[in-house]
């Protein structure tokens, strides 16, 4: 009882358990397996652990983890992740100060949502919607669907194409194959070029 100084070498044999003045058990080791349970804070120095399993926050400086599993929320500070990464369930990423969500990805389906601009090199969609403006340098599109005004520079159409609405074209513009212009129904063809001759019927006047 009191204070205690001990000097040297020491042994226990069987578990050890710090209690606070009240009885209440702060810190306890099984002397079987060696658990530790802190119910306080732990100030470590560069520490390397075999396993952890934390019960509450987790704050600490520089960390090198060789693999680390997280149930609930993980809040960290500027992190490099060396290695292949699994993230299971949705991914979000929020602007520095939290308020803002800037990329989505969904879990279940792999769809992405960038708040900003993608920027990429040579790419392959399988498909994309876009809402916004959409800036492309050299592109090819094996089918798109356009909702909305499309500007676009020199541009090469290979196969069928249908335009609905008014549709302004400036420049020199060059169409391979034949041309035809039907009344907007569809239901009849008003003017016909024919691409191999030049030949040009037009049903009006």
């Amino acid at each position: 009882t009191g204070a205690t100084g001990i000097t040297g070498a020491t042994t226990v044999t069987g578990d050890v358990k710090v209690k606070a003045s009240d009885g209440t058990d702060k810190v306890t080791i099984a002397s079987s397996t060696g658990n530790t349970v802190i119910s306080g804070t732990l100030n470590a120095g560069a520490s390397t652990l075999a396993s952890a399993s934390v019960t509450g926050a987790l704050s600490s400086g520089a960390a090198t983890l060789a693999s680390a599993s997280v149930s609930g929320a993980l809040s960290a500070g500027a992190t490099t992740i060396t290695g292949a990464t699994v993230m299971k369930g949705d991914v979000t990423v929020k602007k520095s100060d939290g308020s803002a969500t800037v990329l989505t990805v969904a879990g279940a389906t792999g769809n992405t949502v960038i708040s900003g601009t993608l920027n990429a090199g040579a790419s392959t969609l399988a498909s994309a919607s876009v809402t916004g403006a959409l800036s492309s340098g050299a592109a090819t599109l094996a089918s798109a669907s356009v909702s909305g005004a499309l500007s676009a520079g020199a541009t090469t159409i290979t196969g069928a194409t249908g335009i609905t609405g008014a549709t302004t074209i400036t420049g020199a513009t060059v169409m391979k194959g034949d041309v035809t212009v039907k009344k907007s129904d569809g239901s009849a063809t008003v003017l016909t070029v024919a691409g191999a001759t030049g030949n040009t019927v037009i049903s009006g006047t």
